[in-house]
């Protein structure tokens, strides 16, 4: 789930609500793809949605979709599961959140 539509390279009107862990809902304002890392490497279906604090992304969604991730202490990593090839990192910040740095081209 994302809050920033300027994040998207493609998206589609959708409406509907979303729920959270403490029982609250938000307004889903779209769907579409995002860029993770690289032009080529992006992540399908992802909701765009009203008043996110930080933008979300599922671990089983990403793996869904071909990605491999792995964690340790300081960060997470997102490889493409038929190459290895690494297409982003998260790193960690307090709180366990995982910040995804969308911008530039990871290196292997």
């Amino acid at each position: 789930m994302y809050e920033d539509q300027r994040k998207f390279v493609s998206l589609k009107k959708k409406g509907g609500n979303v729920a959270f862990g403490d029982d609250s809902y938000t307004k889903i304002l779209g769907k579409g793809t995002i860029k993770l890392g690289s032009e080529n490497v992006k992540a399908r279906k992802v909701l765009l949605v009203e008043d996110l604090k930080h933008n979300l992304l599922s671990v089983n969604k990403i793996c869904d979709q071909g990605y491999n991730l792995t964690f340790d202490s300081r960060k997470c990593k997102i490889r493409e599961n038929n190459l290895g090839r690494l297409v982003a990192t998260a790193k960690i910040r307090p709180n366990n959140i995982y910040i995804l740095d969308v911008k530039k081209r990871e290196k292997t």
